[in-house]
Parts: structure tokens; sequence; C-alpha cells
């Protein structure tokens, strides 16, 4: 008992490290990445001299905040539990890099690679303090319904943003770049996200809480984008698919009431 302290010390010294780190790499995603500003645009809170491709702007917006910023945040909260979290940050990277790859745009890559490496970083800080990665399984039936049907969603949002990035590489004038990133396999990395998370979250109960969030807010704030600018670029072919990602969205979010009552899912 008399080495505690001192082991706990030492431990402290490289948890405070992460949770310093996490808060920092949270503020690069949402701020310098501009995960923030292009929220902001479904308001309308932006320089109205510009027509925003708010669709696209949303998906940007999400993705650097609901899902990679809300990611590091989480590990920042409470570094240690931090595997949901950084299991969130390894979909995301390999998202970045498949879209890359078939949107024929080596940018996002790079953005891949950071996440990756920044993940690798904290899981290594937090070591020390977090508890052994859970290994519970337990398979929700409804939240895996929800999955399913978001699959065709999803990918065809996803697919939908490949081909323009395509066709952003035969012709820069397509592009709507953020730090000389074309947003458009970005969107595409965001559509492959949310139905691997969601399926992810159907059958691992310690990631729902976080997953929830992330995945709820970015699907309703992309649908409602899409609804409210369908003629922007970004947006889906018919309004329908606005309906169905914010009612996805939403089904998404309020299963978390359904998980908190006594015969809740994540028991």
């Amino acid at each position: 008992m008399a080495r505690m302290p001192a082991e706990a010390q030492r431990a402290a010294k490289p948890s405070r490290a992460a949770r310093l780190l996490a808060w920092l790499f949270a503020a690069t995603s949402a701020i310098v990445f501009f995960g923030i500003v292009d929220l902001a645009t479904l308001p309308g809170w932006t320089d109205p001299a510009y027509e925003w491709q708010v669709p696209l702007d949303a998906s940007w917006g999400s993705l650097f905040t609901f899902v990679i910023a809300a990611a590091y945040a989480s590990i920042a909260r409470r570094p240690g539990s931090p595997w949901p979290a950084i299991v969130q940050l390894g979909v995301a990277a390999v998202a970045l890099g498949i879209s890359a790859a078939l949107g024929q745009d080596a940018r996002p890559v790079w953005v891949g690679l950071g996440v990756a490496g920044t993940a690798a970083l904290l899981t290594w800080l937090t070591k020390a303090v977090s508890e052994p990665f859970p290994r519970t399984t337990s398979l929700d039936w409804p939240l895996g319904a929800l999955a399913l049907l978001g699959l065709p969603l999803w990918l065809g949002f996803a697919l939908d943003a490949l081909e323009k990035s395509r066709l952003v590489a035969d012709d820069d004038a397509r592009a709507v770049n953020t730090l000389g990133m074309d947003h458009w396999p970005f969107q595409a990395a965001l559509g492959l996200i949310l139905p691997v998370c969601a399926l992810l979250m159907c059958v691992w109960p310690p990631a729902r809480p976080l997953l929830r969030v992330s995945l709820s807010l970015s699907a309703a704030y992309v649908g409602v984008a899409v609804l409210a600018f369908p003629d922007r670029a970004g947006a889906m072919p018919h309004y329908l698919w606005g309906v169905a990602m914010v009612f996805w969205g939403t089904l998404l979010a309020l299963s978390g009431a359904r998980a908190e009552s006594p015969r809740g899912g994540d028991s």
C-alpha cells in the first residue's frame, strides 16, 4: 500500500499530458480545420457575400466536429476510458484512407494518418490509467435494425460523393476547398463512418454513449442541410434523402432514452 501514492504520482503525469493534448487536438479539429465554421454555414452565421455550399460544408463540419473533435474531447474528459473514442478515431482514419483511394484524391490520406497518429499517441499516454480494452459484446436488435436501414442510405451518400470527387480530379473548378483540401472525399468518408459505427454500436455496449452522440448529430445536421439547400453542392438528388437522414439520426438519438430505461439494451 505504501507504493500506491508513488505509482499514482507516476501515472498522473502521462494522464495530464493526455488530457492536455486531447483538448489541443479537439480544438485543432474543430477550429483550425474549420469544423465549427463549416457547421455555421447552415444557420447562416458566415459571410453572406459568399454562396456557401451548405450540405458539403455541413459534412465537413460534422466530420471534424462531431466525429473527430468529439472523440478527442471524450478522451480528455475520461482518460481512464479512452477505448470508444480511440476506436471512433480509428474508423475515421480508415474511412479517410478508403475515400482518398476511391475518390482519387490523396489529400485525405494525410489527415487520416494524422488522426491515426494522434490516436496512437493518446493510447500510449493513457495506458497507465486506462481500464483494459472492454471486450463485452451484446447485440441490441433495435440498434441492429437501425444500422441495417442506414446502410443503403449512407453508402449511397458516400458513393455519390466519391463520384463527385473523381469529377473534381478532372475539373478543379468544381472543387470546394478548406485548407487546400476538396470537401468531396471528406463527405464520402463521413458516409462510410456512419454505417460502420452504427453497426459497431449495436454489438459493443461501451461505444454506445459516444457513438450515439457523434452519429445522431452528424446524420441529423447533414440531413437538415440537404433539406434546406437542395440546390447546393453536397445535396442529394431528392429531398427524401434529407428526410431519411434526419429520421435516422433522430431514431438513433432516441435510442438513448430506451437504453436508460429498466429494459434498455445498454445494461
